[in-house]
């Protein structure tokens, strides 16, 4: 990774390739699985070299 994340907070990593975006759009599904809402409160992309 080129850069570092340091906010507190879950995180995942998901590996998107340029044909994923062909459309210049990026669908992304989640789901809670805990009983309550899941949600959302920030999208950081980071280049991988």
């Amino acid at each position: 990774m080129t850069g570092t994340l340091d906010k507190k907070g879950k995180w995942i990593k998901l590996f998107v390739m340029w044909e994923d975006t062909n459309d210049g759009k990026l669908k992304v599904k989640i789901e809670s699985m805990a009983g309550s809402n899941a949600m959302i409160s920030e999208i950081v992309f980071v280049e991988q070299k």
